[in-house]
């Protein structure tokens, strides 16, 4: 994985934009289509909750649990690689009361859209309440 914008990403500098982050294998894997969604949905998971932190940062909130209610992806196509780099795209529509709604979209490096994903984050603090 390899975020576009490092300081985002780490929340060292606060947006509240969407996260692009490149992902792959860091393996060749082989010529199964099975893997290669296998793949994709395990790497799309590790990203949508930070965007969601990330919303919650932006207002002076300080996580000490942040968690994924439900993931959801949907695969439109079978003919891409897992081991070729993708953009992922993350954004959140709604961060709110502790909950976020966000959304993701894998690109393939020629443009096609691969999966479109959806995730219900929680995020909790033991120090301050969310502003949002």
């Amino acid at each position: 994985m390899r975020p576009t914008n490092l300081e985002e990403f780490l929340a060292i500098k606060p947006s509240r934009e969407k996260l692009f982050v490149w992902v792959r294998s860091s393996q060749k894997l082989s010529d199964n289509p099975r893997i290669h969604r296998m793949m994709a949905v395990y790497n799309t998971d590790s990203t949508l909750a930070g965007v969601a932190l990330k919303a919650h940062q932006s207002q002076g909130f300080i996580p000490s649990q942040v968690l994924s209610l439900d993931h959801c992806m949907w695969l439109h196509r079978d003919d891409f690689r897992a081991d070729e780099w993708m953009l992922y795209e993350n954004s959140t529509a709604i961060a709110a009361s502790g909950r976020a709604f966000t959304e993701g979209h894998l690109w393939a490096r020629d443009g096609r859209l691969i999966c479109s994903t959806a995730q219900e984050c929680l995020i909790r603090s033991k120090i301050s309440k969310s502003n949002l």
